[in-house]
């Protein structure tokens, strides 16, 4: 059974998905972007991505910010659970200081940060797949797309091992399915509280939420991956995260700030090519064919972490 059909039978919802292929803005590209819209039918979404595999490229970004754009732009159904899942593992343009064909980002003017708050006003919820260690090697990369995934209050999801590639794609839509279904209870409770007690920090409301809802039973199940980077500097991240103003240019200024920019280091250091079916642009993706990393699904005790999370997304919509 496929990926499409593991999510349909588990979550039991109408279900539908759509397929965007991305290569490169470069004339020597068959294309730059092909959208395939939303189809039910998962033998429709083997044949879009059976038609796709990794291709040409050149200069290592690729037209990553043209597919957000396409992807922000798909039509969604009003009511519906909406999540974005990107497999990269190259950057955008714009984001690496040297060897980029557009070194002032997209060629169209579209920015990978604005189009993210898009997503999160939309309550589109982004997931990156993350090719490790090939994002990494690209400066600034790692930080930007984990910055992305964090203003939606996805997931930055770093793979090592191509065979972990279909346990978090279904975590992930299981534990979003999950987290949307609470969202409204959370939300209603907070909005209690508030009239009971209207001088109350947020934090501390989401303390008390947290604490009713687990005592009440509530749990989400949570799709984690082995840390692969160790200690490592988020402040960028944080930084694309907070600041709704952003764009991709602001990236390399905060790293220019720093006395040295701090590159992710793989904690795993043994890799083998291994092609992406249906993934980005050009080239192979590096992952390590080795067990090393692995994906665990663990189910959790509502805390607070999940609902500053669901009100989070909750205020991206609302514009708050």
């Amino acid at each position: 059974m496929d990926i499409v059909e593991k999510i349909k039978s588990s979550e039991k919802a109408d279900v539908q998905f759509a397929y965007i292929a991305y290569r490169d803005h470069h004339a020597n590209e068959e294309f730059c972007t092909k959208i395939y819209d939303f189809t039910s039918s998962s033998k429709n979404m083997r044949e879009y991505i059976s038609k796709h595999g990794a291709a040409g490229g050149g200069d290592g970004p690729e037209a990553v910010t043209a597919a957000l754009f396409n992807a922000v732009n798909l039509p969604y159904r009003k009511n519906s659970i909406k999540i974005v899942v990107i497999i990269a593992d190259a950057p955008p343009h714009g984001c690496t200081p040297s060897g980029d064909t557009y070194p002032n980002g997209d060629p169209n003017g579209h920015d990978p940060i604005q189009i993210a708050n898009q997503m999160a006003s939309k309550g589109i919820i982004l997931y990156v797949v993350a090719c490790e260690p090939t994002l990494s090697g690209y400066e600034n990369a790692h930080d930007l797309m984990a910055g992305l995934s964090k203003i939606t209050q996805g997931k930055y999801l770093p793979l090592t091992s191509a065979h972990l590639l279909p346990e978090v794609i279904i975590g992930g839509a299981q534990e979003e399915v999950a987290l949307s279904k609470l969202e409204q209870e959370a939300v209603t409770k907070m909005e209690q509280l508030k009239k009971e007690n209207p001088k109350a920090k947020e934090e501390d409301l989401i303390v008390k939420v947290a604490s009713t809802m687990a005592k009440e039973g509530k749990t989400v199940k949570s799709s984690e991956l082995d840390d692969i980077y160790g200690d490592y500097d988020a402040s960028n991240i944080n930084l694309i995260e907070n600041n709704n103003e952003n764009n991709i240019s602001d990236l390399k200024a905060y790293h220019k700030q720093k006395k040295q920019v701090i590159q992710p280091q793989m904690m795993q250091q043994q890799k083998q090519q291994v092609q992406y079916k249906g993934g980005g642009g050009g080239g192979s993706a590096s992952l390590s064919s080795a067990p090393q990393q692995s994906n665990k699904v663990i189910e959790k005790s509502i805390d607070s972490s999940h609902i500053q999370k669901v009100m989070k997304r909750s205020h991206n919509k609302s514009g708050k």
